[in-house]
């Protein structure tokens, strides 16, 4: 065999062997992102858990259901995977980490719908903490919440929470101008609630 065939013989298998050796690499390379992208989705999710805990047991004895949420339409419901098999019941309170989320309004065995607090037909018995003062909170559709029935204008930044009957006081907001409510929750990006249980 002449030696310019076997240098030329020699390339081709070199250069054949790098493609080759570049094609696993580059599926490992591949490999390692999606391992990297969900470990960083699973670091996420365990945070805010975790938040959502520390929340929770600043509640002394309270009774609550953690499920993830399955499906979120920010104008109308959130399903959850949990329902009347778990305890969930209708008009139980939902919450996070930043505060109250909503209520169920329909539960099957194993899921239930949610009414976020930003919809319109969405109303609570709310007070002002730094006033005492009593009101309805109410949904707009957008992204404030409207008290209504106060006896006297509520202050900018005075904070609001639920008032309901065998329930903790669960925040809600804080006052800004108009009679308004800003939330913190931001229904986009819910993946983890608790429905809390009646004491």
């Amino acid at each position: 065999m002449p030696p310019l065939f076997c240098i030329k013989n020699s390339f081709i298998k070199s250069v054949k062997k790098c493609t080759s050796e570049d094609q696993v690499l580059v599926k490992e390379e591949g490999l390692i992102m999606e391992d990297t992208l969900a470990n960083k989705v699973l670091t996420a999710e365990n945070l805010r858990l975790k938040k959502l805990l520390n929340f929770l047991s600043s509640y002394d004895g309270l009774e609550y259901v953690t499920t993830h949420v399955t499906i979120t339409n920010v104008r109308g419901a959130i399903f959850i995977a949990a329902g009347t098999e778990h305890g969930i019941q209708k008009d139980q309170l939902i919450i996070n980490e930043d505060g109250l989320v909503g209520k169920v309004i329909d539960v099957n065995k194993l899921s239930a719908r949610l009414l976020p607090l930003n919809n319109k037909n969405f109303h609570i018995p709310v007070m002002i903490v730094e006033s005492g003062m009593k009101a309805i909170a109410v949904g707009t559709n957008s992204d404030y919440l409207q008290l209504l029935y106060l006896p006297t204008r509520a202050q900018e930044g005075n904070m609001v929470v639920t008032a309901v009957n065998n329930l903790p006081k669960i925040y809600v907001g804080q006052v800004i101008k108009n009679n308004r409510i800003k939330s913190n929750i931001n229904l986009k990006q819910i993946d983890f609630v608790s429905i809390v249980k009646p004491r």
